[in-house]
């Protein structure tokens, strides 16, 4: 069992080595006593199907990665049985693999086609596990996962979040307020466009040029009308109104005036899609569990609220999140109007379904900032023992642990959870020594666990299984509370309600009727794509290994229009970047020498031939001219 222990270290499951034998050999032979192996893998992979384990996420990344795994000798003999030969690691992984595959249709399509490429697992595995492969590679439709999600969140960055029933004369208590509100709105706004306006310059950021212009916006709540309320219930409008348009950062339409890429969009819009991803998305990360992040609108917001350091600012904006969490978290999507009857989920159309998608990622949002405000300044304060010890006395925002417990018993855990997930994602590392904190995080690990019952139901797999995914990703962030995980010791003042969909048959949810997608899998847990890292590494090291000099030929897309000679420089600069990018060393050292030879001959003949021409016309011209 030594080898398990490998789980506890996230440099352990990165044991790449830059060792490139030309081919690898495999042999069956010499996996020694397979009876262990197996017996190995039955046990892991129990663990892992019945959550066991504090985050199942990077378990399969765990697995890539021993089956992806490439050792000198001398690493080899370091390793503990039953691991002393690279056949032992790939026959332990591909056999978990296997019992788990259950587990690997969250995968995207360009992950399972790597899986189903991999030499090493077409060698151990049996046919009806390629077979299951391809079956699931043919029936994906997440390409364009990223895209059609986008697509249907329409609302352009400059809107203004401008609220009738709350933003009108009749809300305020005088003129001189109303008046006073709008002047602070138009200066929010004045910011606002200021930093639209440059935030495409990388030498421009807002604490520098923008840190006066907000401490100034701020002052002008001092002058006896405070309008801090308001202007945060605006605040959060505009975030909510920005972010529509800004998932994964995509906050415009790609410019296709050139011909090329208004070709490739043409022809190929799948592929056109793909390097958008790449060229204008956000760069990721390696971490199959990252920290939660903000997007460049989300920064806007988050570093207004740091300048600001306003305590009445923050307090009001606490106040707004919540209420906006309480509104979105009871949004019954008119579900009310079936209770107790027979639901057919060919009743959620797909605007519907794009109308729950949206409400949970403003949830989130609203859930993430909330956390952001609140825990920020412990995690900046680095002795927090005498605040720990009258931290627990102070009122909290909110009773985490009532809306857990009713999303259980109405089954609303597609609504609920996620948001609550990331709220305690962005606590400090003692909040958790509360009993406000500790409370709900025992009550998701209740969840967690139940949850591995439920994953048996082939209708609701994918939504238990994202839950699971995502109350694991939690598990991870801080370990200081991970000891909880196996021994526990804490019990609720109430049990949880056994969720199951036959626990309560006068109950009909949004868990029941909703047939989530992989849209909603990958949007709720970015980091997945991280999985397939291993494999693509390992297909690539393949790839160089095997490669005889021979490079595959680049047939640039091109317009039937005319190609303007900036066009083409700039067309042939990419390519010829991009070649160099990927080429071997001895390419790159002989493109290096026949470059300096080059050079130096055009040196010479510029300097013997051309120079002393030049300066024998130029002597004979002035001849001429005196």
């Amino acid at each position: 069992m030594d080898s398990l222990s490998l789980r506890n270290s996230r440099l352990d499951r990165t044991m790449t080595t830059p060792t490139k034998p030309s081919t690898e050999i495999l042999n069956l032979d010499k996996v020694a006593e397979k009876k262990t192996l197996d017996m190995l893998s039955e046990i892991y992979t129990y663990i892992c199907l019945w959550n066991m384990v504090p985050n199942v996420t990077l378990e399969l990344y765990f697995l890539f990665t021993v089956l992806t795994v490439r050792l000198s000798t001398s690493a080899l003999d370091k390793l503990l049985h039953p691991f002393p030969n690279i056949e032992c690691h790939i026959y332990f992984a591909v056999t978990c693999i296997n019992k788990m595959k259950n587990l690997f249709i969250i995968l995207d399509r360009k992950a399972l086609t790597l899986l189903f490429e991999n030499s090493r697992l077409q060698f151990f595995t049996k046919a009806d596990f390629l077979e299951y492969l391809e079956q699931e590679i043919a029936l994906d439709d997440s390409f364009n996962l990223t895209s059609s999600y986008l697509n249907s969140m329409k609302s352009p960055n400059t809107g203004i979040a401008f609220q009738t029933d709350s933003d009108n004369r009749k809300s305020f208590i005088s003129d001189r307020h109303f008046y006073s509100f709008s002047k602070k709105r138009d200066a929010f706004y004045s910011i606002v466009r200021h930093w639209e306006e440059n935030i495409g310059d990388p030498e421009w950021n807002m604490t520098t040029f923008l840190t006066k212009k907000v401490h100034e916006f701020m002052k002008s709540s001092q002058d006896g009308l405070n309008n801090d309320l308001q202007f945060a219930r605006l605040f959060v409008g505009q975030l909510l109104e920005m972010h529509k348009n800004q998932v994964g950062d995509k906050t415009e339409e790609p410019d296709t005036s050139d011909g090329v890429l208004k070709e490739l969009k043409k022809r190929d819009p799948l592929r056109f899609q793909s390097l958008q991803n790449r060229l204008t998305g956000p760069s990721s990360t390696c971490d199959p569990c990252p920290k939660l992040t903000f997007t460049k609108v989300e920064e806007f917001f988050k570093d207004f609220i740091r300048i600001a350091d306003s305590y009445t600012f923050n307090k009001c904006l606490i106040h707004v999140f919540v209420t906006k969490l309480k509104t979105l978290d009871s949004n019954t999507f008119g579900l009310h109007q079936h209770i107790n009857t027979e639901l057919n989920r060919s009743d959620f159309s797909d605007t519907l379904w794009q109308d729950i998608k949206t409400t949970i990622s403003e949830l989130r949002l609203c859930a993430k900032f909330l956390g952001y405000i609140i825990f920020s300044p412990y995690h900046v304060i680095t002795d927090t023992k005498e605040m720990d010890s009258s931290r627990e006395m102070l009122s909290e925002s909110l009773h985490l642990i009532s809306f857990l417990e009713n999303s259980v018993q109405n089954h609303r855990l597609l609504v609920t959870l996620p948001w609550v997930v990331d709220l305690l994602s962005m606590a400090d590392k003692n909040a958790f020594l509360l009993d406000s904190y500790k409370e709900p995080l025992m009550f998701l690990l209740q969840i967690y666990k139940q949850l591995s019952h439920c994953l048996r139901s082939n209708t609701s797999f994918l939504l238990n299984f994202t839950l699971t995914l995502h109350i694991g990703w939690l598990f991870d962030q801080n370990p200081s509370y991970q000891f909880d995980f196996y021994e526990s010791t804490f019990s609720l003042q109430k049990p949880i309600v056994n969720y199951s969909r036959n626990s309560t048959v006068n109950t009909i949810g949004l868990d029941d009727i909703v047939v989530v997608d992989k849209s909603f899998v990958h949007m709720i847990c970015p980091y997945l794509k991280v999985i397939k890292k291993p494999l693509s590494d390992f297909k690539k090291k393949v790839r160089l290994d095997n490669s005889t000099g021979t490079f595959r030929k680049i047939t640039p897309v091109r317009s039937t229009d005319i190609l303007t000679i900036s066009a083409k420089s700039k067309l042939k600069n990419q390519l010829l970047d991009g070649f160099l990018k990927y080429a071997p060393n001895h390419v790159k050292d002989c493109i290096n020498y026949v470059t300096d030879r080059l050079f130096i001959n055009l040196k010479h003949f510029i300097c013997e031939h051309i120079f002393v021409q030049c300066q024998q016309n130029a002597l004979d011209e002035m001849k001429n001219d005196f």
